[in-house]
């Protein structure tokens, strides 16, 4: 995980990261709706995701055009393991998540329902994904609420280790349920 440099890496690495949290999820159906006090629960652990996941799925399909209006990266793009560090750094600093990515709890879904939603945002990834070019990842940004505009690259690798980070939330979770 921590060599993710290419598409085909990124590729590579989030279809993992959906396979792994789908059958995650699947798992954890008995104890879906369950959470320590005061924190998230599976579901919200869920929800979060996939609120965070589709728009970043969709605007892999943007025209160039559109991408454009987001500007272009200021830096060059960081490697995996830097910008794994810098999220790190964000929360333990205390960074939350904001808005429209704060799980709803009106809007939960049955695990079934969630985990379709899931599959086709993890589908559309991929899709999507295979328009782009190499060289192409490194020119556009799309806006990050905690991290500020992050190259399209930038974006995917922290995608992939966002979702690693909520899996093993969701693990954690689902392990102290079961030994309860």
């Amino acid at each position: 995980m921590n060599t993710i440099k290419t598409i085909s890496d990124i590729r590579a690495g989030l279809e993992n990261s959906f396979s792994e949290i789908g059958k995650s999820i699947f798992g954890a159906k008995p104890v879906y709706h369950s959470g320590p006090e005061g924190k998230w629960t599976i579901a919200e652990q869920f929800d979060h995701l996939i609120r965070s996941n589709f728009p970043i799925a969709a605007a892999l399909k943007l025209p160039i055009t559109q991408l454009a209006a987001f500007g272009q990266p200021e830096q060059p793009s960081r490697a995996f393991m830097e910008l794994k560090q810098v999220y790190l750094i964000g929360l333990a600093n205390g960074f939350k998540a904001t808005n429209r990515f704060i799980p709803k709890v009106e809007s939960l879904q049955t695990p079934d329902d969630a985990i379709e939603n899931w599959t086709k945002i993890g589908v559309d990834f991929q899709k999507n994904l295979t328009t782009w070019k190499e060289k192409d990842l490194d020119k556009y940004v799309l806006p990050h609420p905690a991290l500020g505009n992050l190259s399209i690259r930038e974006m995917l690798y922290f995608t992939i280790f966002h979702n690693q980070h909520h899996l093993e939330k969701i693990n954690e979770i689902k392990n102290s349920q079961n030994n309860t």
